[in-house]
Protein backbone atom coordinates (compact mmCIF):
# COMPACT_ATOMS: atom_id res chain seq x y z
CA UNK A 1 0.00 0.00 0.00
CA UNK A 2 1.23 4.00 -1.13
CA UNK A 3 2.16 6.20 1.73
CA UNK A 4 1.02 9.32 1.65
CA UNK A 5 4.37 10.86 0.80
CA UNK A 6 4.25 8.12 -2.49
CA UNK A 7 0.59 9.19 -3.05
CA UNK A 8 1.26 13.38 -2.88
CA UNK A 9 3.99 12.64 -5.32
CA UNK A 10 1.73 10.38 -7.57
CA UNK A 11 -0.99 12.89 -7.56
CA UNK A 12 1.60 15.92 -8.12
CA UNK A 13 2.84 14.20 -11.00
CA UNK A 14 -0.31 13.54 -12.93
CA UNK A 15 -1.96 16.87 -12.23
CA UNK A 16 1.22 18.37 -13.26
CA UNK A 17 0.39 17.93 -17.20
CA UNK A 18 -3.33 19.24 -16.54
CA UNK A 19 -1.51 22.75 -14.79
CA UNK A 20 0.55 22.75 -18.07
CA UNK A 21 -1.88 22.66 -20.47
CA UNK A 22 -3.56 25.02 -18.56
CA UNK A 23 -0.98 27.28 -18.28
CA UNK A 24 -0.50 26.77 -21.92
CA UNK A 25 -3.90 27.64 -23.00
CA UNK A 26 -4.02 30.81 -20.65
CA UNK A 27 -6.23 29.48 -18.08
CA UNK A 28 -4.03 30.35 -15.05
CA UNK A 29 -3.76 33.84 -16.90
CA UNK A 30 -7.98 34.35 -17.30
CA UNK A 31 -7.30 33.87 -13.39
CA UNK A 32 -4.54 36.21 -13.08
CA UNK A 33 -6.62 38.84 -15.07
CA UNK A 34 -9.84 38.84 -12.86
CA UNK A 35 -7.23 38.97 -9.50
CA UNK A 36 -5.72 42.11 -11.76
CA UNK A 37 -8.94 43.91 -12.67
CA UNK A 38 -10.49 43.60 -8.82
CA UNK A 39 -7.30 46.00 -8.46
CA UNK A 40 -5.87 43.78 -5.95
CA UNK A 41 -1.98 44.18 -5.52
CA UNK A 42 -0.91 41.34 -3.31
CA UNK A 43 -2.89 38.21 -2.09
CA UNK A 44 -2.88 35.40 -0.44
CA UNK A 45 -2.89 32.23 -2.26
CA UNK A 46 -4.43 29.14 -0.96
CA UNK A 47 -3.40 26.06 -2.87
CA UNK A 48 -0.68 26.73 -5.28
CA UNK A 49 -0.29 23.07 -6.23
CA UNK A 50 2.76 23.10 -8.62
CA UNK A 51 2.90 26.63 -8.86
CA UNK A 52 1.68 27.72 -12.73
CA UNK A 53 -1.40 29.49 -11.15
CA UNK A 54 1.53 31.60 -8.95
CA UNK A 55 3.74 32.48 -11.91
CA UNK A 56 0.72 33.58 -13.79
CA UNK A 57 0.23 36.29 -10.84
CA UNK A 58 3.90 36.81 -11.19
CA UNK A 59 3.37 37.21 -14.69
CA UNK A 60 0.89 40.03 -14.15
CA UNK A 61 3.20 41.84 -11.15
CA UNK A 62 0.77 40.45 -8.64
CA UNK A 63 2.78 39.62 -5.52
CA UNK A 64 1.71 36.51 -3.45
CA UNK A 65 1.45 34.36 -0.55
CA UNK A 66 1.26 30.85 -1.53
CA UNK A 67 0.34 28.46 0.78
CA UNK A 68 -0.49 24.89 0.15
CA UNK A 69 -0.40 21.73 2.77
CA UNK A 70 1.36 19.46 0.81
CA UNK A 71 5.21 19.89 0.78
CA UNK A 72 6.17 18.51 -2.24
CA UNK A 73 3.59 20.98 -3.93
CA UNK A 74 5.90 24.00 -2.16
CA UNK A 75 8.96 22.47 -3.84
CA UNK A 76 7.69 22.17 -7.05
CA UNK A 77 6.34 25.85 -7.03
CA UNK A 78 9.76 27.06 -5.83
CA UNK A 79 10.96 25.13 -8.19
CA UNK A 80 9.00 26.73 -11.20
CA UNK A 81 9.05 30.21 -10.23
CA UNK A 82 13.16 29.95 -9.85
CA UNK A 83 12.97 28.65 -13.29
CA UNK A 84 11.39 31.59 -14.72
CA UNK A 85 14.00 33.91 -12.56
CA UNK A 86 11.00 34.85 -10.47
CA UNK A 87 12.67 35.77 -6.35
CA UNK A 88 11.18 33.39 -4.29
CA UNK A 89 11.38 33.04 -0.44
CA UNK A 90 10.14 31.13 2.08
CA UNK A 91 7.71 32.52 4.58
CA UNK A 92 10.14 33.20 8.01
CA UNK A 93 13.22 32.98 6.42
CA UNK A 94 13.79 36.79 6.46
CA UNK A 95 13.68 37.48 2.95
CA UNK A 96 11.05 39.78 0.78
CA UNK A 97 10.89 38.90 -2.71
CA UNK A 98 8.41 39.37 -5.08
CA UNK A 99 6.78 35.64 -4.08
CA UNK A 100 6.25 34.05 -0.98
CA UNK A 101 5.70 30.56 -0.28
CA UNK A 102 4.48 28.72 3.43
CA UNK A 103 3.59 24.95 3.93
CA UNK A 104 0.39 25.49 5.31
CA UNK A 105 -3.24 24.06 5.71
CA UNK A 106 -5.90 26.86 5.97
CA UNK A 107 -7.95 24.76 7.90
CA UNK A 108 -5.92 23.11 10.11
CA UNK A 109 -3.46 26.36 10.36
CA UNK A 110 -6.29 28.92 10.24
CA UNK A 111 -4.81 31.04 13.02
CA UNK A 112 -1.67 31.29 11.88
CA UNK A 113 -2.91 31.74 8.26
CA UNK A 114 -5.34 34.90 9.47
CA UNK A 115 -2.37 36.54 10.64
CA UNK A 116 -1.28 36.73 7.41
CA UNK A 117 -4.00 38.80 5.99
CA UNK A 118 -3.14 41.79 7.19
CA UNK A 119 -0.55 41.81 3.96
CA UNK A 120 -3.02 41.47 1.48
CA UNK A 121 -5.83 42.85 -0.45
CA UNK A 122 -7.63 39.80 -1.52
CA UNK A 123 -7.74 35.79 -1.30
CA UNK A 124 -7.85 33.24 -3.96
CA UNK A 125 -8.74 29.94 -4.27
CA UNK A 126 -8.38 28.31 -7.24
CA UNK A 127 -9.85 24.29 -8.00
CA UNK A 128 -9.68 23.34 -4.49
CA UNK A 129 -9.23 19.26 -4.32
CA UNK A 130 -10.24 17.09 -2.00
CA UNK A 131 -7.43 15.68 0.50
CA UNK A 132 -5.80 12.27 0.07
CA UNK A 133 -6.75 11.34 3.27
CA UNK A 134 -9.80 10.13 3.89
CA UNK A 135 -11.04 11.14 6.97
CA UNK A 136 -12.71 14.42 8.37
CA UNK A 137 -10.71 16.26 10.89
CA UNK A 138 -12.55 18.14 13.72
CA UNK A 139 -11.44 21.40 12.37
CA UNK A 140 -12.79 20.31 8.64
CA UNK A 141 -16.24 19.61 10.65
CA UNK A 142 -16.33 23.00 12.53
CA UNK A 143 -15.33 24.62 9.44
CA UNK A 144 -18.77 22.65 7.70
CA UNK A 145 -20.78 23.50 10.98
CA UNK A 146 -19.65 27.24 10.18
CA UNK A 147 -20.78 27.16 6.70
CA UNK A 148 -24.19 25.79 7.21
CA UNK A 149 -23.72 22.45 6.78
CA UNK A 150 -25.86 20.05 8.71
CA UNK A 151 -25.13 16.71 9.74
CA UNK A 152 -27.96 15.37 7.97
CA UNK A 153 -26.27 17.18 4.41
CA UNK A 154 -22.92 16.10 5.39
CA UNK A 155 -24.06 12.53 5.29
CA UNK A 156 -25.65 13.07 1.98
CA UNK A 157 -22.07 13.74 -0.13
CA UNK A 158 -19.06 12.20 -0.34
CA UNK A 159 -15.84 12.83 2.22
CA UNK A 160 -13.89 14.12 -0.51
CA UNK A 161 -16.74 16.78 -1.61
CA UNK A 162 -17.01 17.89 1.71
CA UNK A 163 -12.75 18.11 2.45
CA UNK A 164 -13.17 20.20 -0.70
CA UNK A 165 -15.95 21.99 0.45
CA UNK A 166 -14.00 23.01 3.99
CA UNK A 167 -11.51 24.52 2.20
CA UNK A 168 -13.38 26.95 0.10
CA UNK A 169 -15.45 27.87 3.46
CA UNK A 170 -12.20 28.03 5.12
CA UNK A 171 -11.56 30.71 2.62
CA UNK A 172 -14.66 32.75 2.61
CA UNK A 173 -14.91 32.85 6.60
CA UNK A 174 -10.74 34.24 6.52
CA UNK A 175 -12.18 36.75 3.94
CA UNK A 176 -14.92 37.69 5.49
CA UNK A 177 -13.57 37.95 9.41
CA UNK A 178 -10.60 39.56 7.79
CA UNK A 179 -12.71 42.19 5.67
CA UNK A 180 -10.91 41.04 2.40
CA UNK A 181 -12.33 40.75 -0.74
CA UNK A 182 -12.15 36.70 -2.62
CA UNK A 183 -12.14 35.15 -5.73
CA UNK A 184 -12.82 30.76 -5.66
CA UNK A 185 -12.77 29.66 -8.76
CA UNK A 186 -14.12 26.08 -9.69
CA UNK A 187 -14.72 23.52 -12.14
CA UNK A 188 -17.91 21.97 -13.40
CA UNK A 189 -20.89 22.36 -16.61
CA UNK A 190 -21.84 25.86 -16.04
CA UNK A 191 -25.16 24.62 -13.92
CA UNK A 192 -23.19 23.22 -11.48
CA UNK A 193 -20.75 26.12 -11.35
CA UNK A 194 -23.63 28.74 -10.84
CA UNK A 195 -24.49 26.44 -7.74
CA UNK A 196 -21.72 26.29 -6.22
CA UNK A 197 -21.21 30.10 -6.22
CA UNK A 198 -24.89 30.64 -5.01
CA UNK A 199 -24.04 28.38 -1.87
CA UNK A 200 -20.70 29.85 -1.22
CA UNK A 201 -22.41 33.21 -1.13
CA UNK A 202 -25.52 31.59 1.01
CA UNK A 203 -23.86 29.41 3.29
CA UNK A 204 -20.75 32.21 4.06
CA UNK A 205 -22.45 35.38 4.17
CA UNK A 206 -19.90 36.83 1.45
CA UNK A 207 -21.40 39.15 -1.18
CA UNK A 208 -21.14 38.14 -4.95
CA UNK A 209 -20.18 40.87 -6.73
CA UNK A 210 -19.06 39.11 -10.02
CA UNK A 211 -18.96 36.14 -11.79
CA UNK A 212 -17.18 34.87 -14.52
CA UNK A 213 -16.83 31.49 -17.17
CA UNK A 214 -13.84 29.69 -19.48
CA UNK A 215 -14.76 26.56 -21.47
CA UNK A 216 -11.52 24.50 -20.92
CA UNK A 217 -9.55 21.35 -22.55
CA UNK A 218 -10.35 17.89 -21.71
CA UNK A 219 -7.25 16.63 -19.57
CA UNK A 220 -4.24 15.75 -21.29
CA UNK A 221 -2.67 11.94 -21.54
CA UNK A 222 -1.01 10.68 -18.54
CA UNK A 223 -3.51 14.20 -16.94
CA UNK A 224 -6.28 13.38 -14.08
CA UNK A 225 -9.66 13.08 -15.54
CA UNK A 226 -11.78 15.84 -14.23
CA UNK A 227 -15.19 15.07 -13.25
CA UNK A 228 -15.45 12.28 -16.27
CA UNK A 229 -16.48 14.25 -18.60
CA UNK A 230 -15.50 15.48 -22.53
CA UNK A 231 -13.61 17.97 -24.23
CA UNK A 232 -16.08 20.72 -25.01
CA UNK A 233 -18.03 20.29 -21.54
CA UNK A 234 -16.11 21.49 -18.82
CA UNK A 235 -15.97 25.12 -17.42
CA UNK A 236 -13.81 27.26 -15.11
CA UNK A 237 -16.41 29.09 -13.12
CA UNK A 238 -14.73 32.17 -11.31
CA UNK A 239 -17.33 34.29 -8.52
CA UNK A 240 -15.51 37.84 -7.13
CA UNK A 241 -17.01 38.34 -3.31
CA UNK A 242 -16.85 41.09 -0.55
CA UNK A 243 -18.00 40.65 2.95
CA UNK A 244 -21.82 40.82 3.64
CA UNK A 245 -23.41 42.90 5.75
Amino acid sequence: MATLHEAQEDYIKHWKKNAEQHFKDGDYDWVASLVEKSGAKRILEIGCGVGYSTLALANRGIQALSIDPIPEAIDETSKLLESFRISVGILGDGTKPGMLLKQADVIEDYSSVSKYTQWIDLILICNPGGKLESDLTENELEMLHWGKYSDDQMKEETVPSLHKWAVIIAAARLAKENNKKLVIVDRGSIEELESVLDIIQISTGMRGIGRASREIKDAPEGGIQLDGRNAGQLFWGAGLYEPGI
